[in-house]
């Protein structure tokens, strides 16, 4: 869905998939599926992404995070795209919160029709369950 005003502003409905890969060989934050559904407004000097994703793992417990890209982590500029909220999980994963300053690489569409594109979301994650 997307709303568009000629010289005014847009807003569009995003879904996304993919999986997670923990980049430092643990288990934790490895090999997750993960569905995120946001919302890209651009108007004026507004530009911004905000959503929510839930990561499944291969047992069926979940994490649910929110993030938004004008939250930026000023001590890690490279993880310059926003920053993702954990806010809790089920089973092996109850009671999780954490924040993820994450960057955005494009990578090259996929093909076919869809208008469909690619990312690689590199995190940095500093997660606890209490």
């Amino acid at each position: 869905m997307s709303i568009d005003i000629a010289g005014l502003g847009t807003a569009t409905a995003l879904e996304a998939v993919g999986t997670t890969q923990n980049m430092k060989g643990e288990k934790t934050l490895d090999k997750m599926s993960a569905h995120c559904a946001a919302l890209n407004v651009s108007s004026g000097d507004k530009k911004y992404i905000d959503g929510a994703c839930v990561l499944a793992d291969s047992d069926g417990d979940k994490i649910f995070l929110t993030f938004d890209t004008r939250d930026l982590d000023k001590s890690q500029p490279k993880m310059d795209c926003g920053t993702h909220i954990i806010t809790g999980g089920t089973g092996k994963y109850k009671g999780i919160t954490g924040s993820e300053p994450f960057a955005c690489i494009s990578m090259p569409a996929p093909a076919g029709p869809g208008g469909y594109f690619a990312m690689d979301i590199p995190h940095n994650t500093t997660w606890e369950i209490k």
